[in-house]
């Protein structure tokens, strides 16, 4: 009876995962085809939605500046992102990012 259970059992997990790589390479095979197809026309950036990053801080002078940078370097039109750094450090964090503020400000940032 037992032997019978398990070989059951056996059966039925090898056609479950043979369904289941069946389905991947399907799924694989499908992407390769479609994957340089164009869905629709992609919208002009005046149509892009606005978006605001936000950079929480706390004492983390050492990362601030770089992440900063980071943020002002992203690829999205100007007048539809806004950064904002949000800062509670308790050391030279604040001052720090003031200055990294400061500088991305004169640039038109």
């Amino acid at each position: 009876m037992s032997n019978t259970l398990f070989t059951v059992l056996y059966t039925v997990s090898l056609l479950c995962l043979a369904v289941y790589g069946f389905h991947s390479l399907i799924l694989s095979i499908l992407f390769l085809f479609q994957r340089n197809k164009v869905t629709g026309v992609l919208p002009s950036p005046q149509d892009w939605p606005e978006v605001t990053v936000q950079l929480p801080l706390y004492n983390e002078q050492f990362v601030v500046e770089r992440l900063i940078d980071a943020a002002c370097a992203l690829d999205y039109p100007l007048g539809c992102l806004t950064i904002q750094v949000l800062d509670d450090s308790t050391d030279a964090t604040t001052q720090l990012a003031r200055e990294r503020v400061k500088f991305h400000r004169e640039k038109g940032l």
